[in-house]
């Protein structure tokens, strides 16, 4: 059994019917109203350059305008065909009614690239990357399908090297912004604790300003060129070494000690404290616990029992 082609509607599939002898045999026919999509692009010019539409699991692109008809009541997602140098508009959701033609306007954006250079060729092979959003980029990348506007391009930190700045590039409309980052090799800072008693019992070093405390033999990279003050974290019993001033330069490494003088062994207050002895660590005198070779210093005491210790600046041995 068939039906007739009816305009504006769906005609039902042909039909296997059972007849039998003295009985009448129903069957039934739906009709569907037919309905229609129809999908408007923008602007002009993405239309120009071959903007598209088709329903998501069809295989037939249509032009901006055209009406897709014969489809049943439903819902519908749409998709748009990639067209270089313009944004491809996400999929759309539609609701095609009975006997009406459901309309979609969606718009595509320009949009340009960025391309950028990375220099010199270590720093690449060290792992320098740029980006302008997330995702990281390696030197001489393209990055296509930017929409208009300006993005900041930053650079990768890879140790032992400084990065370069970040900058502002303008995406123009079907134009490749391009820039050229080079990185530097940045000097490295290592500090020597002694003696290695004191580093053992927790003395650390650091740039003053910075936060991270660095361990004795440690090496800080990736620093500019110039003059620097290091300080160093108090760990009673020892004395803490004064602050020691530093040049570094680019690509060497600079090395710098921290000479804490002693252990203090036993602290009292007193107004006018008197000298006991005046020595050399290491001749003449055996030094207390805890005082260090080649090292003056001044000890002073209120009674012989009781020691106090500061560095002394030359003079005499009494």
């Amino acid at each position: 059994m068939e039906f007739k082609d009816t305009p504006g509607w769906l005609k039902p599939a042909d039909l296997s019917v059972d007849v039998l002898k003295g009985e009448t045999t129903t069957t039934t026919g739906t009709y569907i109203q037919i309905s229609s999509l129809r999908v408007v692009i923008q602007p002009a010019g993405a239309v120009v350059f071959g903007a598209k539409w088709r329903r998501t699991g069809t295989t037939d692109w249509f032009d901006s305008g055209y009406r897709e008809n014969g489809l049943p009541p439903g819902d519908y997602k749409v998709e748009f065909k990639d067209i270089l140098r313009w944004t491809t508009p996400a999929d759309v959701d539609v609701k095609v009614e009975g006997g009406r033609t459901a309309l979609a306007i969606v718009d595509y954006y320009l949009v340009g690239s960025i391309r950028v250079n990375i220099a010199p060729p270590g720093a690449v092979g060290a792992g320098a990357q740029w980006r302008y959003d997330q995702n990281w980029h390696d030197n001489g990348v393209t990055a296509n399908q930017i929409p208009l506007g300006s993005y900041k391009v930053g650079f990768k930190h890879v140790p032992g090297w400084l990065e370069p700045t970040t900058r502002t590039l303008q995406v123009s409309e079907r134009q490749t912004a391009v820039t050229t980052g080079t990185y530097s090799q940045g000097g490295l800072l290592r500090v020597t604790i002694l003696p290695p008693e004191a580093a053992a019992a927790g003395v650390k070093w650091r740039r003053v300003g910075t936060e991270e405390w660095f361990g004795a033999g440690q090496t800080e990279s990736g620093l500019l060129t110039g003059d620097y003050v290091i300080e160093f974290k108090d760990v009673p019993p020892w004395l803490t070494p004064d602050n020691v001033d530093v040049t570094v330069v680019q690509g060497q490494t600079t090395d710098a000690t921290g000479l804490t003088c002693g252990r203090v062994l036993s602290l009292s207050p007193f107004s006018r404290p008197t000298p006991l002895r005046t020595e050399r660590s290491g001749g003449g005198w055996e030094p207390p616990t805890g005082m260090t070779a080649a090292t003056w210093r001044t000890t002073y005491a209120r009674e012989t029992t009781q020691w106090s210790s500061r560095p002394y600046r030359g003079g005499a041995s009494r």
